[in-house]
């Protein structure tokens, strides 16, 4: 994923689709 390349771009477009079912497990975020 490029979510820690560019997590602000990634976000603003590709993440947008999932971003409230990953962003939504902090667990996760810490991987």
């Amino acid at each position: 994923m490029g979510q820690k390349t560019n997590p602000i771009g990634a976000r603003l477009g590709i993440i947008r689709g999932w971003d409230s079912n990953w962003y939504a497990s902090p667990k996760e975020y810490g991987k």
